[in-house]
């Protein structure tokens, strides 16, 4: 990931702890696919592993107001969905 990059995810994280619906889908967009990929190496199922991207981004979601902090949200998502 270029710095640009962390930039641009450090002012959506911003913009989604104070309720921005787009900034939410834009990181959805973003990590989704890669999640689903990391998250079927352990789960060998496609339905659960649908499943568990799911949660991780509803749970994202209905905890966004804790997440001002947060540096690294690709970090934070592989580190949910292996646990």
């Amino acid at each position: 990931m270029q710095q640009n990059d962390c930039i641009n995810e450090k002012e959506l994280v911003i913009r989604l702890t104070e309720g921005d619906k787009d900034a939410f889908c834009k990181l959805y967009n973003l990590y989704r696919e890669q999640l689903i990929f990391f998250a079927f190496k352990f789960l060998k199922s496609s339905t659960y592993t649908e499943d568990i991207v799911q949660d991780t981004f509803v749970t994202f979601w209905e905890q966004k107001e804790s997440f001002e902090n947060i540096y690294y949200v690709k970090a934070f998502f592989y580190k949910t969905i292996r646990h």
